[in-house]
């Protein structure tokens, strides 16, 4: 239930505000970007050996110039919109979701920003920039509503008695479904 209320409350979320070194986790914006050029890619793994996916940072410049941005956006955003060299193709608009990061992304970028501080550069290790975020929304909403259904499809092969077969078969295989969207949740949802 909790990934069906939040996802659709978060798609169901409107307005935008203007852009701000100060802006709170949750605030949507929207930001026209000339410049961008990957800095990180955080690879997040379970124990250490499975990989649950990965987040790729950008720095990108904003056409007011205000403000340095740092914006996670996939791989194919970055290629569509921008040239060998970093610079746009087009007018590049994208809305975004503010941010923040966990503990093991700080400590990753915690990394990086030591890197930087040889040149006098770095990278704000609070927030960013989530141009993922729908797919996030989108994501949360399927596996709350498939974890639901494979719920109530155990619990009413249950009350029939049902104890073998086929329905049995199919029961186990609801549950093995929940237990995997559930999994899903835990590892993936925060990387997207």
């Amino acid at each position: 239930m909790y990934n069906l209320i939040t996802g659709i409350a978060g798609l169901s979320k409107s307005g935008m505000s203007q852009l701000s070194s100060s802006a709170e986790a949750g605030a949507r914006c929207e930001v026209s970007v000339y410049l961008a050029m990957e800095v990180y890619e955080i690879e997040h793994r379970l124990n250490g050996l499975i990989p649950t996916g990965s987040e790729h940072f950008y720095f990108a410049a904003a056409e007011d110039g205000a403000i340095p941005l740092l914006i996670k956006a996939s791989p194919s955003w970055y290629k569509e919109n921008f040239d060998e060299y970093g610079l746009s193709k087009n007018t590049v608009t994208i809305m975004c979701e503010v941010s923040k990061f966990d503990s093991d992304s700080k400590y990753k970028l915690g990394e990086l920003n030591r890197n930087l501080l040889s040149l006098g550069e770095s990278v704000s290790t609070e927030k960013y920039l989530n141009a993922n975020y729908r797919t996030m929304y989108i994501f949360r909403i399927a596996a709350g509503a498939a974890s639901i259904v494979a719920f109530a499809a155990i619990i009413m092969l249950l009350k029939l008695g049902v104890e073998s077969g086929g329905a049995a078969k199919a029961a186990m295989i609801f549950l093995i479904a929940a237990a995997l969207f559930c999994l899903a949740d835990l590892l993936v949802l925060d990387h997207l």
